[in-house]
C-alpha cells in the first residue's frame, strides 16, 4: 500500500472548493449511515450517537433538498 487515497487527494479538496466532483447522493449517504448504525446494534449492541445524529442530518437533507442531490448538500442545513 502506498499510503495515498484519492479521496484525500481529490476529493476532499474539490468539496473544500465548492465542486463536489463525482456525485454520492443524500440517498446514498443516507442509507450508509444508517446501515453503520443498524450493523453496530446487532454486532455490537450498542448505539453510535455520531452515526445516529449523522443519519437523522441527512434525513433532514433528503427531506429538504431531495435525495438525488449531492451528499455536499447537507452542509446548507
Amino acid at each position: 500500500c502506498s499510503g495515498s487515497s484519492w479521496v484525500a487527494e481529490k476529493l476532499l479538496p474539490s468539496i473544500l472548493e465548492g465542486n463536489p466532483g463525482p456525485a454520492f447522493t443524500l440517498n446514498l449517504a443516507h442509507k450508509d449511515a444508517c446501515l453503520v448504525n443498524e450493523l453496530n446494534q446487532t454486532f455490537n449492541n450498542t448505539s453510535l450517537e455520531f452515526s445516529e445524529r449523522l443519519c437523522e442530518v441527512l434525513q433532514q437533507a433528503c427531506t429538504t433538498y431531495g435525495g438525488d442531490e449531492s451528499f455536499t448538500r447537507m452542509m446548507d442545513l
